[in-house]
């Protein structure tokens, strides 16, 4: 029988780097240290904060993923790119769903990341839900509903993303925290296609 429960993870700010970037950035990218291994398999968040300054306001301590990718970009939540100072009608297009569009030349709305006086502008957008998961049984791409519930409330989520990872255990759902608090203490979550 397959199982389709998932596990929720919740996907905080943070930032997916180049190593051209990096090497801007850090001018030594190798003294980057593993900080935390992520669920993902081989995938690791690195012991070295950085600022993200949008046009009102800025977020210090934002986490960098690694390994390094091949362009560099912004991971973050609707209220973070509000925050920021992007418009209600930008923010509508922020939304992504693979890695390929938000590094689009077309994409157009970008942040400038800081660490010790060196200043790197980079893609912002929000990322759209999407699931890890190893299972032959969903197709790399496809795209699946999610259903989330607490005691009192369901929640029901189109359009999730799935994204085949060789290793993964079980179904991980990444979702931004407007997600995770609008339905705080879920208790039950499954997903099934359309």
């Amino acid at each position: 029988m397959l199982d389709n429960t998932l596990k929720i993870d919740r996907c905080g700010r943070h930032i997916h780097l180049s190593a051209a970037d990096a090497q801007q950035l850090f001018y030594d990218p190798y003294v980057l240290r593993e900080e935390r291994q992520l669920e993902i398999p081989g995938q690791f968040t690195v012991d070295v904060r950085v600022t993200v300054i949008g046009r009102k306001s800025k977020f210090d301590n934002v986490t960098i993923i690694y390994p390094t990718r091949k362009g560099s970009y912004c991971e973050m939540s609707r209220t973070d790119a509000i925050q920021l100072g992007f418009k209600p009608d930008e923010v509508d297009g922020m939304y992504y769903s693979q890695e390929s569009e938000i590094l689009s030349s077309e994409w157009g709305r970008y942040v400038v990341v800081e660490y010790r006086g060196t200043y790197l502008t980079i893609p912002a957008g929000i990322q759209r839900p999407h699931i890890h998961t190893s299972s032959d049984y969903y197709k790399d791409n496809e795209l699946v509903t999610v259903v989330i519930r607490n005691e009192t409330m369901r929640l029901e989520v189109t359009d999730v993303l799935v994204k085949k990872n060789a290793g993964v255990k079980g179904h991980i759902l990444h979702i931004d925290n407007d997600l995770v608090n609008a339905i705080p203490n879920a208790n039950s979550h499954i997903m099934y296609r359309y």
